[in-house]
């Protein structure tokens, strides 16, 4: 199954890999948890798929 992007302002996104955690997404990017989830509305931070894109700031 091939996941679509969703719409992100600055048009960088993280594709999960297996073991990511949106803490360390934004830890490796330097932003916060809670901005990626402003970014990222409906995502559930705890169950990331391996796949996904996730939107960077």
């Amino acid at each position: 199954m091939v996941q679509r992007r969703p719409p992100c302002p600055s048009g960088v996104f993280w594709e999960v890999l297996p073991g990511d955690t949106l803490f360390g997404i934004a830890q490796a990017v330097g932003t916060t948890v809670e901005r990626l989830m402003e970014l990222n509305p409906g995502i559930d931070p705890y169950n990331l798929q391996v796949g996904q894109y996730i939107c960077l700031p």
